[in-house]
């Protein structure tokens, strides 16, 4: 998420314009940890729509991966 912040603010936005994300988990034992990360970046409470699900990621080290489609100026 902190890598998400960062292109965002390179962007010109930041996460309260952000419309709607993706979200793919390659261990699914993580996901109750990895919506309490999530929702710290979202304090608002108004979270945009969403998409996740459990996949294989690419290499053996990643565990997540997280999309995300912003509003720009």
């Amino acid at each position: 998420m902190e890598n998400v912040g960062a292109i965002l603010q390179a962007a010109g936005t930041n996460f309260d314009r952000v419309l709607k994300t993706t979200v793919i988990l390659a261990r699914r034992n993580d996901w109750r940890r990895m919506n309490e990360i999530y929702s710290a970046y979202f304090p608002s409470g108004r979270f945009p729509a969403r998409t996740a699900h459990g996949a294989p990621l690419p290499h053996p080290d990643f565990f997540v991966e997280v999309e995300c489609v912003s509003e720009v100026d």
